[in-house]
């Protein structure tokens, strides 16, 4: 899967992934904000979605990245933020008070241009990438990230039915990514076949969305 392909989704409004509300797991299983310190929360692949000022409302400092220009500057212009720019090598700052989104290639991403963060919420970051992506995006991610616990939230169906994106990521994945290096921790199963049918129309038999808490070991 290329950056144009984004790139063309955003562009064209064919953005059926970006969702309004928040993410209800955030709200039910998510850390409180420890007060006596800061706690910074990355969000990778964060497009533009309001889970980004839910988290800054609850205490955190949000850091995301994002490859479409037009997702980031969507995300601050329809939440009426002002915000000021830099630019670090091929990495464009959008910086606000409590809420900074870095516009370019996660991969291009290093600790260094992270910092310390405390927590990662992959909303739909695994499940946006095809499998050959999704080893390559785990191991950069325990790189970046090495000392965070990461909220993970996927989708399980059976790939040869439907096509991604979203991708289907197994619990044995899960595990073969970050089994070594992670206590697992699987918070909740959900049948979300029973509340879309529109995937239903798409010939699915069955779509578990699952809600992990990976602490480092």
């Amino acid at each position: 899967m290329q950056k144009e392909f984004w790139h063309d989704r955003w562009q064209n409004r064919q953005i059926g992934f970006h969702q309004d509300e928040i993410n209800p797991y955030l709200e039910k299983y998510w850390p409180k904000a420890d007060q006596t310190k800061t706690e910074r929360v990355f969000v990778p692949l964060c497009g533009k979605s309001s889970d980004l000022l839910w988290l800054s409302d609850n205490g955190f400092e949000v850091i995301g990245v994002e490859l479409s220009q037009i997702a980031v500057e969507e995300f601050f212009s329809d939440n009426d933020i002002q915000y000021t720019t830099r630019i670090f090598g091929k990495l464009t700052y959008y910086q606000a008070e409590k809420i900074t989104i870095i516009c370019g290639d996660f991969f291009e991403l290093t600790s260094d241009n992270l910092g310390v963060v405390s927590y990662v919420f992959d909303r739909a970051s695994q499940i946006a990438l095809p499998e050959d992506m999704r080893e390559a995006y785990c191991s950069h991610l325990s790189t970046i990230a090495a000392a965070a616990r990461l909220f993970v939230i996927t989708m399980e169906y059976d790939q040869s039915v439907m096509q991604g994106p979203p991708f289907s990521v197994s619990e044995d994945e899960i595990y073969k990514h970050y089994g070594s290096g992670y206590k697992i921790n699987k918070l909740e199963t959900y049948d979300l076949l029973a509340v879309s049918p529109h995937f239903k129309e798409k010939g699915l038999n069955h779509l578990l969305e699952k809600v992990y808490m990976l602490s480092p070991l």
